[in-house]
């Protein structure tokens, strides 16, 4: 159940509206909605239970430390191919072709998408949806592009791109907003592919001593550039012998660098190209299990530091370096 508790009805409505229509859409990937009623100012909704939690706390659980064979992380690829299918459909709804609208979510990150690991015909891992639709809402495709939205929540200000307005004033957002979103929770799940819950932990570590708020972003004295700690981290994983020669994490890698993280916001690819690229990658990996582990991890690996030598191997150049 999430409570809203405003003092007049147009965030409620909004929400109710989006979410009624996302109903529609009928997509996997995508939260339904159970019903929704008001008391007082308090407004609630109602929704399935997600009893995987949100995905950033399912990072945190017994899945941490599993190793990443083939079959995890083809499921890895089906669910961020999901994800990618779920947007498009809010952004491009064929259901909704005649009445001509758009939507965007404008809240993407781990803790929006839930995890629903009983559901009977799905993997044991679960199925990832998208939820949270308080920023989100659909307009009219003739008349603009654009939709204006109020500014998001703290916890927000982390994935949204460089063009959203830190004072919560009135900002405007395309679908090209929720792109820079995407890659960002799209990174950070790979992050955690390669090194788990610390790894993700030390990345938004390091990105808090540069942007208290932790963006992906920073302000130079010429406008906006991709964080330095995001850059590095990038650098690093290209650099992780788990990501080398023709596999998935790098192909995934390459189009977060050079089609999501993108501070022109026209320099970002739309929703359904980014489906195209994951499916082309998923039927890829159907033939090809050593192109979701790496070259050389052909049967898998355990999580450990990126682009480092995990613990066991430092010790091993340390006492080789002494002799």
């Amino acid at each position: 159940m999430k409570r809203i508790v405003l003092h007049t009805n147009w965030d409620h409505s909004r929400e109710l509206r989006f979410l009624q229509r996302l109903q529609r859409l009928q997509h996997p990937h995508l939260i339904k909605i159970i019903g929704s009623f008001r008391s007082g100012n308090d407004h609630f909704f109602l929704f399935p239970w997600a009893n995987g939690g949100d995905l950033q706390s399912w990072w945190k659980g017994e899945r941490n430390s599993e190793k990443r064979t083939p079959e995890m992380i083809h499921w890895v690829l089906k669910q961020m191919t999901g994800i990618a299918s779920a947007v498009s459909e809010i952004h491009f709804p064929r259901e909704m072709a005649a009445e001509d609208e758009s939507g965007c979510h404008c809240g993407l990150k781990p803790s929006n998408v839930v995890v629903f690991t009983d559901e009977p015909g799905e993997n044991p891992r679960g199925i990832l949806r998208i939820t949270d639709a308080g920023l989100a809402r659909f307009y009219s495709k003739v008349t603009s592009r654009w939709v204006e939205s109020s500014g998001p929540d703290e916890s927000s200000i982390e994935y949204g791109p460089p063009s959203f307005k830190r004072d919560r004033s009135i900002d405007k957002v395309s679908h090209r907003y929720d792109m820079w979103s995407l890659g960002c929770l799209l990174l950070e799940f790979i992050v955690w592919v390669l090194g788990g819950v610390d790894e993700v932990n030390k990345f938004r570590a390091d990105k808090e001593k540069r942007c208290p708020s932790r963006e992906f972003y920073q302000k130079t004295l010429f406008g906006y550039e991709v964080q330095s700690e995001v850059r590095h981290y990038i650098d690093l994983i290209f650099s992780d012998k788990r990501c080398q020669g023709d596999c998935f994490i790098r192909d995934i890698l390459k189009i977060i660098k050079n089609h999501l993280l993108k501070v022109k916001e026209d320099k970002r690819i739309i929703s359904t190209v980014l489906e195209y690229h994951l499916l082309t990658m998923w039927e890829k990996a159907k033939s090809s299990p050593g192109y979701l582990c790496g070259r050389d991890s052909e049967f898998g690996f355990y999580p450990g530091p990126i682009g480092r030598p995990n613990d066991s191997t430092a010790k091993k150049m340390n006492y080789l370096s002494s002799k």
